[in-house]
């Protein structure tokens, strides 16, 4: 999203985000301008800058220069109040004024508009309307609607929309509730959504009507429900119209599940395959599942799978969307078990592998709501400490406030454990580290490392011959 800020405020963030994030309270001058990839005067006139905006927003003082070195105040900077950064150069941005008129008008002002009202120079124009384009899709409805939905919520920024296109899109949304078609949660931010199809579908009509035959449109609800929307908006579409609206919600998961089963196409082919092989890759794992959970699981699976296949409108093309580091390392056996059985199921089904990611992320959460993980790459840690037995509790007291996730378990028994600690030098385990009393932040990076490579060698151990 730091495309649509103006460049200059772009650089700040990154000079913000670097500093703020670094463990060091001071840079050297010459350092940071060759990380950032800008000149020193560039730099110093960026912090500068930078310091009277958290002066302006935050009233604090956060950054000085002095002697060819950088003082940072880490302390005093909370990631909300970079968001809150972000937010301000976003709304003052020029990116936002195109992209509401965008909105606001079904299409981008004119450049003569642009220049007696703002002043902007041509080239300046062409540039910002041309990055814009790109960004959301400015042709096309599906894209351009989703883009624009995506940028509104990042930046928490609904659009003052004309009373007319509310009242549309409140009609709308009172049927979709009385239908039950989409998620109650959330009402303003599925509101602001709807507002965005209908004005829209208002401003270019003849456009999206054309784009809309062409379009491969998969979810349908057949009923009077069609019709009334159909009235609501005074055009004659024959479920066109609802379809195009439950691609949309879809596409960011705002459609209730049941809704979802009756909307998509029945295959037997397809059905029969995720069946079988979702059976498989549940067995597959070290979970308990009783035959109930068994049932359930797996139609939540089947039904995340045939929703990625339908949503021809995934927002992100690319699997670093969603973050699946912590997975990978805490969970290796469910996250890579994960991705084996959705390459597998993808390749049989002759369809698109864009977007893994999200797939198996969604999955994986479907496993953890229904059934105990306990047994999926667990760890255990033996705590043995000279002095009595009360010192080993004291330790084991501690580390159970502060690990009580990732299936970690512990014990005050030496043997059979994967991880040691202690406070003698030892050379039964080669897995073992030793902790000052008490433990220092290195410590403790010390140990969460170890647990992650732990997990990581065990699987592989099991996984060699397979």
């Amino acid at each position: 999203m730091d495309k649509l800020l103006n460049k200059n405020d772009q650089i700040k963030l990154n000079i913000a985000n670097y500093l703020f994030e670094s463990q060091y309270e001071s840079h050297d001058i010459n350092q940071v301008s060759k990380k950032m990839l800008i000149s020193r005067y560039m730099l110093v006139e960026s912090l500068k800058s930078l310091q009277y905006d958290f002066d302006t927003l935050f009233h604090i003082k956060v950054l000085k220069v002095l002697n060819g070195r950088i003082y940072v105040n880490r302390h005093t900077i909370t990631r909300a109040q970079m968001y809150r950064l972000s937010h301000f150069y976003f709304v003052t941005s020029p990116y936002k004024l195109l992209l509401e008129y965008r909105i606001l008008n079904g299409d981008t002002p004119r450049y003569n508009k642009i220049a007696t009202d703002y002043g902007w120079s041509s080239s300046l124009y062409f540039k910002y309307k041309r990055h814009l384009s790109s960004i959301i899709g400015a042709k096309n409805s599906y894209m351009f609607i989703h883009n624009a939905f995506f940028i509104s919520s990042h930046y928490q920024f609904t659009f003052n929309f004309p009373l007319s296109i509310q009242t549309l899109s409140q009609k709308i949304w009172d049927q979709l509730l009385a239908y039950e078609i989409v998620k109650s949660y959330d009402y303003t931010q599925l509101f602001n959504f709807l507002c965005l199809i209908v004005i829209e579908l208002n401003n270019n009509h003849d456009i999206f009507m054309q784009s809309l035959n062409n379009e491969k449109t998969y979810l349908h609800i057949t009923g009077e429900i069609n019709d009334i929307i159909d009235e609501i908006l005074n055009v004659t579409s024959h479920g066109k119209i609802m379809s195009f609206i439950l691609q949309l919600f879809h596409a960011f998961d705002f459609i209730n599940e049941n809704i979802l089963r009756l909307s998509f196409p029945s295959n037997n082919h397809t059905n029969a395959i995720l069946l079988s092989r979702t059976k498989n890759f549940l067995s597959s794992l070290p979970i308990l599942l009783t035959p109930s959970e068994e049932s359930s699981l797996i139609q939540n699976i089947n039904l995340e799978i045939v929703k990625h296949i339908h949503n021809h409108m995934q927002m992100f093309n690319t699997n670093s969307s969603i973050d699946l580091s912590y997975f990978r390392e805490v969970y290796p056996t469910l996250y890579h078990a994960t991705q084996k059985f959705i390459v597998s199921v993808i390749s049989a089904l002759k369809t698109k592998d864009q977007n893994i990611g999200t797939l198996v992320f969604k999955i994986i959460t479907r496993i953890f709501e229904v059934t105990n993980t306990d047994n999926i790459d667990p760890v255990t840690i033996s705590i043995n400490f000279s002095g009595s037995f009360l010192t080993d509790n004291m330790v084991l007291l501690l580390l159970k406030n502060h690990i009580n996730h990732a299936n970690v378990y512990f014990t005050n028994k030496t043997t059979l454990n994967d991880i040691l600690i202690t406070d003698a030098i030892t050379g039964s385990n080669n897995n073992g580290i030793i902790w000052k009393k008490p433990p220092t932040p290195k410590d403790w990076e010390v140990l969460g490392e170890l647990i992650v490579t732990t997990k990581k060698n065990k699987y592989l151990e099991t996984n060699y011959n397979v």
